[in-house]
């Protein structure tokens, strides 16, 4: 993406949008900010692929679609389904792990909140955003945590070590968006 040139969104089934550090909320974003910000809504507009965007492709994509976002998290937090999320994941709730430094503060038009600010599906069905990381076990998030220098955490690093430890619906969660996925 950093090279500003995409794909037609008419050659994939399904994009991918990650993790990642880019500031999206930044007065004057970088230009393959700005171009992705372009494509998700260009994928939106003119496609049948699907998007799932996870972590900063959540916010990305809530950003681009007119969402709110703003500052933190990190660690396992348990997410309150809203009805359309319980009955897209089959559950109450998730547990998912969450490493990022921005969150979203409003659903985008257009979109079903399958948890409030957390987890979006588009009314079209074919994008799907969560906040947290479906993909992220303990191991990966200490890993980070141990790396970190400073973007995550500014603070004392052993404060989250308890959130990372808790259980995690990941795998389930996974397994959801991949039925989502090829149908």
């Amino acid at each position: 993406m950093k090279t500003g040139e995409f794909p037609s969104p008419s050659n994939y089934d399904l994009v991918i949008l990650t993790g990642g550090t880019g500031d999206i909320v930044a007065e004057k974003p970088d230009e393959w900010i700005v171009a992705t910000m372009q494509f998700i809504r260009d994928c939106h507009a003119q496609s049948t692929c699907k998007i799932l965007g996870i972590c900063w492709g959540h916010q990305a994509v809530s950003r681009a679609m007119g969402g709110i976002i703003k500052e933190d998290q990190l660690g396992v937090y348990e997410i309150e389904l809203t009805e359309a999320g319980k009955s897209f994941f089959h559950r109450e709730s998730i547990n998912l792990h969450k490493f990022h430094r921005r969150r979203v503060l409003s659903t985008p038009p257009g979109f079903i909140a399958l948890a409030e600010r957390e987890t979006f599906l588009s009314s079209t069905g074919r994008i799907l955003t969560l906040q947290g990381h479906p993909e992220m076990d303990e191991s990966v998030s200490k890993l980070l945590l141990t790396n970190d220098a400073g973007f995550y955490t500014r603070d004392n690093k052993e404060q989250f070590v308890e959130r990372i430890e808790r259980e995690h619906d990941g795998l389930d969660v996974f397994k959801v968006i991949m039925e989502w996925a090829v149908v």
